[in-house]
């Protein structure tokens, strides 16, 4: 049992490292740097900023993080946030204090619109750079999937606006008493669990479309969330599909879905589409139109450089690409990993002349994962040995918090999560 929980907090501590130490160093001009540019703020930069600590950039270099939210989002803990009040505050961290300093990095906040082969270019000035042009050395393109709400909160790109949308998801949760939720996914499931645990009374319908969820999970971890979904009285559909009305359901009426193979019918007042995300590829198709696969995701090089032998100084990372690894936070912390390490070799054999040692290879991740499955129950399956094993829910509740660990994100980043700093 200790390597299990040694196992566990290894895997925890992959989000949740210790905090910088903020150095005061006398940053250079912006024109002097060579950028290493980041597009997307989430798992990715996060490690990339984390090994910039860890082991530093060559003189000169730094990193630069562009997203289009001033805050980073803590989407663990969205599905929760969309029906319990009270933490919402939390889930947004400040990256004021990402970096220990300028020549380490920063983080610009906008949307960028084109890439060339050697800058970005953002929809707006940026004051500090007195330009709405980045240049790069190397670059990295990590921008996600495009999800369904709750886990992304659609046009919330600052603070305000995102506790504003999940207040407003709590209302609409609190109105409704027939709730369809369509996906069984992580975010669909979690969901399921946290609305019939707060609100015992309304009717919870969970339709999959396949017969078991969470296909790149061993089988027994399905069985465990249709017990404790069961249990706690959620309405479970697999093997079927909803069909959608055209244009779309209309919130706040009661509607009758029809599912697909049996024609059954169900009414509910509230549909809630958790089946899956759109890849945010199209934006790197500005500098490579080819780089795209038929799914839309970006092919990549097991080095995880874009399969495009124009730009070998260009990465993607994470749910945008079309690796063989289940899509997850861990999973895009891994792609930077390995990133950094490239961009390292890179940099030496410029700097040196001397030709580059043979860059480091991905390796496919073994998934991983843990279920909040409501404030008292979870599941999960962790790696141990190199073996996946299904864990015990005494165990998964030993690191159960109410805002599903975002306190430790606030650390990492160099922030305290007290009632001031909340409100930054």
């Amino acid at each position: 049992m200790s390597n299990v929980c040694s196992a566990l907090k290894l895997w925890l501590s992959t989000f949740f490292p210790s905090a910088p130490e903020i150095v005061a160093v006398e940053p250079m001009h912006h024109s002097e740097y060579k950028n290493i540019v980041v597009i997307g703020g989430a798992w990715c930069a996060m490690r990339l900023a984390q090994a910039v600590r860890t082991t530093p950039l060559p003189k000169g270099y730094r990193l630069i993080i562009i997203d289009k939210n001033s805050h980073f989002h803590y989407q663990f803990a969205f599905p929760r946030a969309s029906v319990l009040d009270g933490f919402e505050n939390e889930l947004f961290i400040p990256y004021t204090k990402l970096f220990r300093s300028a020549n380490e990095g920063v983080v610009v906040t906008g949307t960028v619109t084109e890439i060339t082969p050697t800058s970005v270019k953002l929809s707006t000035v940026i004051h500090e750079f007195q330009s709405d042009t980045i240049p790069y050395q190397y670059l990295v393109y990590a921008t996600g999937t495009q999800q369904t709400s709750p886990c992304y909160l659609a046009g919330a790109n600052t603070k305000a606006s995102g506790i504003a949308y999940l207040k407003a998801y709590q209302r609409k949760l609190a109105d409704a008493s027939k709730i369809v939720i369509i996906g069984g996914g992580a975010v669909g499931i979690e969901l399921a669990a946290e609305i019939k645990e707060h609100f015992p009374e309304k009717e919870v319908t969970l339709v999959h479309s396949r017969e078991r969820y969470l296909l790149r999970y061993a089988p027994k971890l399905s069985q465990r969330v249709y017990e404790i979904l069961d249990n706690i009285g959620v309405r479970q559909i697999l093997g079927e599909r909803v069909s959608v009305p055209e244009g779309g359901f209309v919130e706040g009426k009661m509607t009758t879905l029809k599912l697909s193979k049996s024609g059954q019918e169900i009414e509910s007042d509230l549909q809630i589409m958790c089946v899956g995300g759109k890849a945010n590829s199209a934006l790197l198709t500005t500098l490579s139109p080819t780089i795209v696969d038929k799914c839309g995701r970006v092919k990549v090089k097991p080095t995880m450089q874009i399969e495009d032998d124009r730009y070998p100084n260009v990465f993607a990372a994470g749910d945008v690409t079309n690796t063989e690894d289940p899509n997850s936070g861990g999973v895009a912390w891994k792609h930077g990993d390995v990133i950094y390490q490239n961009i390292l070799k890179m940099i030496a054999a410029k700097e040196s002349g001397a030709p580059t040692t043979p860059l480091t290879n991905h390796v496919i991740v073994i998934p991983q994962i843990i279920l909040y499955l409501g404030l008292y129950q979870g599941a999960a399956q962790m790696v141990v040995f190199g073996r996946p094993i299904l864990l015990p829910n005494f165990l998964i509740k030993r690191f159960f918090t109410r805002n599903v660990g975002a306190d430790r994100i606030w650390a990492w980043m160099n922030q305290t999560m007290d009632p001031a700093s909340v409100q930054l």
